[in-house]
């Protein structure tokens, strides 16, 4: 029952995002923009179906009596996470020597506060991705 109300949770705050992203992309659209309406319009498409993917085999598990986390799982999970934040403290550090180091001795623009704290989500989203494919096929 745990793993039923878990995936119900999971399946309604990813329903959220794409909704959200969807609704963005609207706005953006009746503003006249439609060019970069596609972006998040196309983003919103790929995350629903990599979500109703995911959501399916998850619950295909679910019926089979089979538990969303085993042990090794979890596990997994938890190497990626510790490697992906220690990657992102590196990554945020080399934000931190390009704003102050490259910008004023080579004169390159500077990034602003959105484009770097974007960049830096998106990093620790892919390091997190990256690592756990890693530590899932390595197996231990």
């Amino acid at each position: 029952m745990k793993d039923k109300v878990r995936l119900a949770l999971v399946t309604v705050v990813a329903a959220a995002v794409v909704v959200t992203m969807v609704l963005f992309s609207l706005t953006i659209g009746l503003k006249g923009r439609t060019l970069e309406a596609f972006a998040p319009l196309i983003t919103a498409v790929v995350l629903a179906v990599g979500i109703i993917w995911i959501l399916g085999r998850e619950r295909e598990k679910i019926k089979k009596g089979l538990p969303m986390e085993d042990e090794r799982s979890k596990r997994v999970k938890e190497r990626a996470g510790f490697y992906a934040f220690i990657a992102g403290v590196w990554f945020n550090l080399g934000l931190l020597w390009y704003n102050s180091l490259i910008v004023e001795e080579f004169g390159v623009p500077e990034l602003i506060t959105r484009h770097a704290l974007s960049a830096s989500i998106l990093a620790m989203a892919i390091f997190f991705f990256i690592f756990w494919w890693y530590f899932n096929r390595k197996g231990e």
